[in-house]
């Protein structure tokens, strides 16, 4: 009898020992567990970050795209205009002369990129050079 309890509490103690080991390895993986679902939350944080970011930036670039070709076409005008300025100096100093069929070419350009932007026909064309022109004239000085 003596035996069957000694043999009855080594039994004991051993799966004791083994629920022991079981609990404080449960522990631990639920300790691990935690862990790894705060660091799965914080990731999808980031993820969800970065998304936004990146949405943002597509924004920004789409808007800094359309102010490049607002700034393009307003140096194009710019241009026109400048050359409008010698068209205009040109025609002012000649009043008797006809324009240049090219002049009348970079005029009638100014006149439809001025009704682009505003929707207007604000502008009237000049008349088409007859006999050659400015420059026929020139060559005739």
């Amino acid at each position: 009898m003596k035996e069957k309890e000694n043999e009855m509490q080594h039994s004991l103690d051993v799966i004791t020992d083994i629920a022991q080991k079981i609990d404080n390895e449960n522990r631990l993986l639920i300790k691990k567990n935690a862990e790894l679902k705060q660091e799965y939350k914080a990731q999808e944080n980031d993820r969800e970050l970065l998304v936004r970011q990146l949405v943002m930036q597509k924004k920004e670039n789409t808007k800094y795209k359309d102010d490049i070709s607002e700034f393009k076409q307003t140096i194009n005008e710019k241009k026109m205009d400048e050359e409008q300025i010698d068209i205009n100096k040109y025609a002012n100093e000649n009043k008797d002369v006809n324009m240049p069929p090219i002049q009348s070419k970079l005029m009638q350009t100014r006149i439809e990129s001025q009704q682009r932007r505003t929707g207007t026909t604000g502008f009237k064309l000049p008349p088409k050079s007859q006999g050659g022109g400015f420059l026929s004239s020139m060559a005739g000085a």
